[in-house]
């Protein structure tokens, strides 16, 4: 390990130690996984092969199928609010035509309106 001053103030030590460990951490990362380590990139973590898991989505993938919608999706391909409001409606996938323009439609604007009168 290198020779630190003893001039160094209490922070600077500290710097020096969380580099140091992120130093041999990355050398022993990249010993079992059989990436070379580079000194003159310390922050080479996302050079380093992904874990199990799913392959990121593209971002056409990642937005919501509901129209003029642009927001991230997160489950069945739906943002966060339609999610929900597709499982208040018990509405399963595959999300017919119908179904994303039911989604889509701005459920305040119909609260308002009152009750439909029977003739």
């Amino acid at each position: 390990m290198a020779q630190l001053p003893a001039s160094r103030s209490l922070d600077q030590l500290v710097g020096a130690l969380a580099q140091a460990f992120a130093r041999v951490v990355l050398q022993h990362m990249g010993e079992q996984t059989g990436v070379a380590y580079s000194p003159a990139m310390p922050t080479a973590l996302d050079a380093l092969p992904r874990g199990p898991g799913r392959p990121r989505r593209s971002d056409a993938e990642a937005r919501c199928l509901v129209p003029n919608c642009h927001r991230r999706s997160i489950a069945k391909k739906l943002c966060p609010t339609h999610y929900r409001k597709a499982r208040r409606l018990e509405m399963k996938p595959p999300f017919a035509d119908r179904h994303l323009a039911q989604l889509a439609r701005d459920g305040r604007a119909v609260r308002w309106e009152g009750p439909a009168t029977k003739k």
